[in-house]
């Protein structure tokens, strides 16, 4: 049986060569034929064989270029997008890095700040102490009697200062300031518990101060304050 394409007039020798020629072509247009397929010489079947390999020849170049052209292009968006995704990276630390200068430089601020108030702070109770201290001795100045001794009778006068009976202390924390007056017998754990009741936060636990350096813990929290060598008037600050 010979079969003709009707599309390009091709002779086929089977239903085979025709399914084939029709999955290569898509043409599907075929009828029987009285034709011969007529045979070809050696020379004619080397020369086919010859175009079918240059054929194949040049589609595979082509495909190597195609292949090659492609693996640019892939290369070219892949290192678009890197040089996009390393700026974007930049940019984010340096967005970073200035949101962490901006920290810093409002936490030294506020340090100053503090300490500014704390030393006016200081500077104020030198004053209070100093006019407290200078009243006293007016007072006593004021108040004392002179006393006649006889002649050749030994004479002796003293003069004693009361002690404070109250402590006052200025308590500074998240940019609060609150005085507080307590007496002399309380203790820390009172002031503590005066400390979390006007400034709406729980006892603290720690007391500790600047000028000089130092710290009251718990394990002073029950000693009277006019035991403890922040008294009379001290500022502290509170922690947790």
């Amino acid at each position: 049986m010979v079969l003709k394409c009707l599309e390009c007039d091709k002779l086929l020798s089977s239903i085979e060569m025709a399914e084939f020629h029709s999955t290569k072509t898509s043409h599907d247009q075929f009828e029987e034929t009285e034709e011969e397929i007529k045979k070809r010489s050696p020379e004619e079947l080397k020369q086919a064989i010859e175009a079918l390999r240059e054929k194949a020849k040049e589609k595979k170049e082509k495909e190597r270029i195609l292949a090659l052209e492609e693996k640019k292009t892939n290369y070219k968006i892949l290192q678009k997008s890197n040089d996009e995704t390393a700026q974007a990276m930049r940019k984010m630390q340096d967005q970073a890095r200035l949101r962490d200068l901006q920290k810093i430089r409002q936490q030294k601020a506020e340090d100053a700040e503090q300490r500014k108030k704390i030393l006016a702070e200081i500077e104020r109770d030198k004053k209070r102490r100093a006019a407290e201290r200078e009243n006293k001795n007016s007072s006593v100045k004021e108040t004392a009697a002179p006393i006649k001794q006889p002649k050749n009778a030994n004479s002796s006068s003293t003069c004693t200062r009361t002690p404070p009976t109250s402590g006052r202390f200025s308590i500074r924390h998240d940019g609060q300031v609150c005085n507080i007056t307590i007496a002399a017998e309380e203790t820390l754990r009172q002031l503590a518990q005066q400390v979390a009741e006007k400034m709406n936060v729980s006892p603290p636990t720690k007391f500790t101060t600047t000028f000089p350096r130092a710290s009251y813990g718990t394990d002073v929290f029950d000693k009277p304050v006019n035991q403890l060598d922040l008294f009379p008037s001290a500022v502290l600050i509170p922690q947790w």
